[in-house]
């Protein structure tokens, strides 16, 4: 007799068990998360200067690229990224139990990273060099897949924008 399939594949449906939705897989800190603080901090005087270049869609470019530098410049200062490379949560209690359509599985990496490194001591002509690449040390492996209410798959239709998708662990879901 054969075994139900428990593996979760794009295209299925799934009922939500554990609703922590992945936000992003990566460091701990991003200049993007240092946006809030700039609006806050120089959100005036940003209107003052570009107030007499409202109508211009240039000067809006401009002035987004200037916030996205001084997020940048404040997350530099506050030594942003790190080793560690970790999953990013959002628990989304009203989330359990719904059920959702999955429209891609990922695999990511977290760990430790740990840089390449050289030895010059040993190297030879016949030995070559000791050398060794870098990599991420205590590396776990985690499926995510996004899920969405829109059931784009049977239709052939991909959503433009992939942050419309929520993503979470597939340990999370349960095949219907």
């Amino acid at each position: 007799m054969k075994k139900p399939d428990k593996i979760i594949r794009e295209g299925d449906r799934v009922r939500v068990i554990n609703p922590v939705f992945v936000t992003r897989v990566g460091y701990p800190k991003q200049p993007s998360d240092y946006a809030g603080l700039v609006t806050v901090a120089h959100g005036a005087a940003l209107e003052a200067i570009f107030k007499p270049y409202a109508d211009s869609g240039k000067a809006k470019r401009i002035r987004k690229r200037l916030e996205q530098d001084l997020a940048y410049l404040q997350a530099r200062d506050d030594n942003f990224g790190g080793r560690e490379r970790t999953l990013h949560f959002l628990v989304v209690p009203d989330r359990k139990g719904a059920e959702l359509n999955v429209g891609k599985v990922v695999t990511r990496k977290t760990g430790t990273y740990y840089p390449p490194s050289i030895s010059y001591k040993y190297i030879s002509y016949d030995q070559g060099d000791d050398w060794a690449p870098g990599g991420l040390a205590d590396e776990k492996t985690h499926r995510l897949a996004s899920v969405s209410n829109l059931k784009y798959l049977n239709y052939g239709i991909y959503p433009m924008n992939a942050k419309l998708d929520l993503w979470i662990e597939v340990e999370n879901l349960e095949k219907l």
